[in-house]
């Protein structure tokens, strides 16, 4: 099966096939540009089983998502908090965030505008279930063909780092591959192949962890992914985890026998849920001021926290003291929030296994 198809019912078949085309190159641009991530073309295919108006997103040949409210000649109008009157038509659910809207036929759309809603044509729709569905899944799509190619554009133009990192010290693409898709879990995008090897080949002497290695990249690229968490002010607003909590977590991580998986913290069932629970407190309180929750860690327990927080609880960015030095001569850091957790203290009854 193909790595990502796209399942139309017969009347979406009357849309253009050149404006299908044209998303689908607008959908794999996008995930480049974000990801560094080249994905293979998107089957676009007929089904006539399926909701005659809707469609269906299959991802190595399972469904993953769909709809079948896309009524052909019709524009779907959301509501962003503008809207100065109701407007009248069908209430639909829009399918990527599920809020609510309200389907007119696209020669209202003007009248849609003027009454305050955002307007969205079909195609638009597909354009943005296809992109959320790839994000979700990123990893998913980086196989070990698409490793090779990544290295194999470093060999054209620097060899050397090339043959420092898998001959000379014997590192495996599969290794590569694992810390390539933990990068892509956070967001981080991974086009810049050239910092990645030479930062890896720098510290391979010191270590082979792959954990330990894609911290070290992280920091490199630094100035890469961190200007996107302070906006345009150039102020990083942070939840800060106190030094209490840190060392107490510090006695609670646990790395798994396996070296693709990534650490978290092993926690009793009461310091979990106290500890979700503040953290979800310092989140409420950090939207309430206006920002993005960003959490700030020392950067042996950052890897922990943030896979403790996408797993459990929604996937907002951790970073490092490390992380945040690399640019803090351009930057200001403002500290909003503290988290501390008084049930989780030093000596407590986590243990450290390494």
């Amino acid at each position: 099966p193909r790595p990502l198809e796209l399942q139309i019912g017969l009347y979406l078949s009357y849309l253009s096939s050149e404006a299908l085309l044209r998303e689908t190159r607008y959908v794999r641009n996008q995930i480049d540009a974000e990801f560094g991530l080249p994905l293979p073309p998107i089957c676009i295919r007929d089904n006539l089983c399926i909701a005659h108006s809707g469609y269906k997103i299959l991802l190595h040949g399972v469904e993953v998502a769909g709809y079948d409210k896309l009524w052909l000649g019709h524009v779907l109008c959301l509501n962003t908090g503008s809207v100065t009157e109701e407007l009248v038509g069908e209430k639909i659910m829009e399918p990527v965030f599920e809020t609510p809207g309200i389907a007119v036929r696209e020669d209202r759309a003007e009248e849609a505008k003027s009454l305050g809603y955002l307007v969205v044509e079909p195609t638009a729709v597909i354009r943005t279930h296809l992109i959320e569905i790839i994000k979700k899944n990123i990893t998913k799509f980086l196989d070990q063909s698409m490793v090779n190619t990544l290295i194999n554009k470093v060999r054209d133009k620097n060899p050397d780092v090339v043959d420092d990192v898998f001959f000379m010290n014997n590192f495996s693409t599969a290794k590569l591959k694992t810390i390539l898709n933990w990068l892509l879990e956070e967001g981080i995008c991974i086009r810049n192949m050239n910092t990645i090897l030479e930062t890896i080949a720098e510290y391979l002497e010191e270590t082979k962890n792959p954990i330990e290695l894609m911290e070290k990249v992280r920091e490199k690229l630094a100035y890469q992914f961190l200007p996107k968490l302070a906006g345009n002010n150039k102020v990083f607003h942070v939840i800060r985890v106190s030094q209490g909590l840190a060392e107490a977590l510090a006695e609670r991580i646990y790395y798994p026998q396996s070296k693709n998986e990534l650490p978290y913290y092993a926690l009793s069932p009461v310091e979990n849920k106290t500890f979700d629970n503040s953290i979800r407190q310092k989140a409420m309180c950090m939207k309430e001021k206006g920002y993005e929750p960003v959490f700030l860690i020392i950067s042996s327990l950052r890897t922990a926290l943030s896979n403790s927080l996408r797993t459990r609880i929604g996937n907002w960015p951790c970073i490092s003291d490390k992380e945040l030095y690399s640019v803090s001569n351009d930057y200001t850091i403002v500290v909003e929030e503290e988290l501390e957790v008084d049930e989780i203290k030093v000596n407590g009854s986590g243990s450290c296994c390494n």
